[in-house]
């Protein structure tokens, strides 16, 4: 599997730059099995996919279906107003507490967000935010490898 991530998503991005990138690895039932990542890294996408496949995706079986997001704009948004206008089927938007380094992501596209109402009720539930945060909004390219057929 380790080799399949890395020679799709070199199709696109260059192993060596450094970018977010999340993953979403669903079974054969269809189900999330797993689901991580950063707005941000430090470390190359190369290094990224081999530290994860070493820590999370080695260790799970029956994955069908590996989905990466590599993140390809980020800004911080400081205004409530700009939030308003955001189309979630393209934009995703991390949080981050200001005091602290509780964070949530809501990734493009997912399901069931509509407004910014949504989101941050969803953010602020899942990851126990409060008191001031930074917003950002970003893009990602997504790439699905089908991993059973290839």
């Amino acid at each position: 599997m380790l080799d399949l991530i890395k020679t799709e998503v070199a199709k696109n991005h260059k192993l060596l730059a450094t970018k977010g990138v999340f993953f979403s690895l669903f079974n054969k039932d269809g189900n999330m099995a797993f689901s991580k990542g950063m707005v941000q890294a430090d470390k190359s996408l190369g290094q990224i996919i081999d530290i994860f496949h070493h820590n999370f995706f080695s260790k799970l079986v029956d994955i069908e279906l590996v989905v990466v997001d590599i993140v390809t704009h980020l800004e911080e948004l400081y205004s409530y107003d700009m939030l308003e206008k955001i189309d979630f089927t393209k934009n995703g938007v991390a949080v981050q507490q200001v005091e602290g380094e509780i964070g949530g992501v809501i990734l493009p596209n997912t399901e069931g967000i509509a407004d910014i109402k949504q989101l941050f009720s969803l953010l602020k539930k899942k990851n126990n935010l409060n008191g001031d945060i930074k917003v950002y909004l970003f893009q990602t390219d997504r790439i699905s490898i089908d991993v059973k057929n290839k």
